[in-house]
């Protein structure tokens, strides 16, 4: 393998890379000086080709919150979240009841995200964490003891509303792509949600829906594929599909077509050859690197990661809302990976050049890696399909543990009332109460306190049920499936005798370290990684296993309390201190 002559190939044997300012932090105006000066090439991309380059509000969100969001890989499912993690203006959310291999980032101003109860005033079905019967907020939110995220947080106008466009409306058919097969299908408008619309494949299940603008270049009106020569791929088992046309099919299913003047395609967006910009790694989605346009064709744009070797470079849409502008991650207080240098590409355990050590080949779960066969940029992985490698959310059965539990099948129900009787309730309380007795403690998540709610966002308390209507086989789920059920995600039992574990209430911890020089945290040498944790009380001597493991100011942003305990040995008091001094450092531009 070798690295692009024509992009970026550095030679620094200097400790101070040239793009590094006084301060040894990434310069845009000097990397672009610099690559100009080698090559003459590099620009960087201009503002004017994002409608809106930089977030105009402040991520609100905070690790506990609660919310709805659609699924990124079933795009017709509106599901329970929690945040677990906030860097910069983005989000990592969970799904409640679900294992953590399932866990996405995604922004802050994502269109997809929704507060709690928005499902229900906008007539949607919201799927209840695996386990629940008669899932409601009011009695999720007590049983949990968490808090629904702000209204204030959600800055997408989808959120408000689900306004619906007047000549546009569900069950009208049109002719859309299938971008995975190359096919254009018969399809269908399942859903609207103000300029967005859900496409649905007739004949195909709901997991290959998913939400497009009108403005998308990939649909089309009824009729396009006969006018431009090209073939349409009929219904699945539609009876001869050779003859399928499309005036016998809409009166056969009483329907309409999307009319015409509806499809306004928008143009491609002015992204050219060697313009620079910051883009999140598809491979590990937790990092934003500095990267150059390779390629430029129609609607898409093909991305290569500056230093990295050709092999890496993948399309994406011109229009992925993981394609930004050069200082998003400074303007948003992002950590920005810059170029990989020669210097740095032998600097990892796993042996694949210039990984340090992030991310996991089997998604979320795993945070960092040791060996070649769980690295995601290793040759034995890197033309894999990374999201074929985690199991479907829905389809896939829970995760069994090597421990088994005697007692009978229970299922959670949140129900608001409407039993036979009295004592049907009490039989009930007390074969819950006799469950949560024989299993051990869940483990500690972190939660925010109910004073963080506004008053003018209380959930209603007569709010009704939800029926659950997404796995058929919940009736018949094992102890197994109740003991994951249960203390997954949102379903911590709340605990009376402490307060939620937040870095705010143990700031007189911090102290020490107010004059550590925080603006400079991801240029920390080890070295300096492991002075300011000594500073920290009562971590003396733990300090020189982050020396060992190479630490540096970028791994320590990128840390979890999981690592610092499994991977560093540390005791879980060590851990939770480290651990609010390294959130005090991630919400310092907050």
């Amino acid at each position: 393998m070798s690295r692009s002559p024509g992009r970026l190939q550095t030679n620094i044997h200097n400790s101070r890379c040239p793009w590094l300012d006084q301060r040894s932090q990434f310069s845009w105006v000097r990397y672009i000086e610099y690559c100009q000066k080698v090559d003459g090439h590099g620009k960087a991309a201009p503002l004017r080709i994002w409608p809106e380059p930089f977030p105009s509000t402040k991520n609100l969100f905070q690790p506990g919150m609660k919310l709805e969001g659609i699924d990124p890989q079933h795009q017709s499912l509106f599901c329970v979240l929690t945040v677990v993690d906030v860097m910069g203006h983005r989000v990592k959310l969970h799904f409640d009841g679900f294992s953590d291999v399932h866990d996405f980032w995604t922004y802050a101003d994502s269109p997809n995200l929704f507060p709690v109860g928005w499902c229900e005033r906008n007539g949607r079905d919201l799927c209840p964490p695996r386990g629940t019967l008669r899932f409601s907020w009011k009695n999720y939110l007590e049983h949990c003891g968490g808090a629904p995220a702000p209204r204030t947080a959600f800055v997408n106008p989808a959120c408000r509303s689900a306004t619906k466009a007047s000549i546009v409306r569900p069950g009208m058919k049109l002719e859309a792509e299938d971008r995975k097969n190359g096919w254009i299908c018969v399809a269908t408008i399942h859903d609207v949600l103000d300029d967005r619309v859900l496409i649905h494949f007739d004949g195909w299940g709901p997991t290959f829906d998913f939400w497009t603008q009108m403005s998308s270049p990939y649909i089309h009106p009824v009729g396009w594929c006969s006018e431009n020569d090209m073939k349409l791929s009929a219904p699945q088992n539609y009876i001869n599909p050779e003859a399928f046309n499309w005036p016998e099919y809409l009166r056969e299913t009483n329907s309409s077509a999307v009319p015409a003047k509806a499809f306004i395609s928008r143009t491609p967006r002015s992204f050219k050859k060697d313009m620079k910009l910051e883009v999140v790694d598809k491979r590990n989605p937790m990092l934003v690197r500095v990267a150059t346009v390779a390629e430029v064709y129609n609607y898409q744009v093909k991305i290569h990661f500056d230093g990295w070797d050709d092999m890496y470079d993948y399309w994406v849409d011109d229009h992925c809302e993981d394609l930004h502008p050069p200082s998003w991650c400074s303007k948003t207080g992002h950590p920005l990976q810059p170029p990989m240098v020669d210097e740095e590409a032998d600097s990892n355990g796993c042996g694949v050049l210039g990984c340090k050590g992030y991310g996991h080949v089997k998604g979320p779960i795993y945070t960092t890696h040791h060996t070649s066969y769980g690295c995601p940029y290793s040759v034995q992985n890197y033309d894999k399909d990374l999201e074929s490698l985690i199991p479907d959310r829905v389809l896939s059965k829970p995760e069994k543990k090597s421990r088994k539990i005697t007692h009978k099948s229970v299922l959670l129900d949140l129900g608001t009332g409407d039993l036979d009787d009295e004592d049907s309730l009490k039989k009930r309380v007390r074969k819950r109460r006799r469950f949560f007795d024989e299993i051990s403690a869940p483990e500690n998540k972190v939660k925010i306190s109910k004073p963080f709610v506004d008053s003018t966002e209380a959930v209603n308390p007569t709010a009704g049920s939800a029926d659950v209507n997404c796995n058929k086989d919940q009736e018949q789920s094992a102890d197994v499936e109740v003991h994951q059920s249960v203390f997954f995600g949102g379903f911590t039992l709340p605990s009376s005798q402490r307060p939620a574990p937040n870095w705010r209430h143990v700031r007189h911890l911090l102290e020490p370290l107010k004059e550590v020089d925080r603006d400079a945290v991801t240029e920390w040498s080890p070295e300096e990684v492991s002075a300011a944790l000594e500073r920290l009380p009562g971590c003396d001597g733990v300090s020189e296993r982050f020396m060992s493991q190479g630490v540096d100011g970028e791994a320590l942003l990128l840390i979890t309390q999981e690592d610092l305990v499994r991977q560093l040995k540390l005791k879980l008091g060590h851990a939770l201190k480290i651990m609010a001094f390294v959130n005090s450092l991630r919400s310092k531009d907050r």
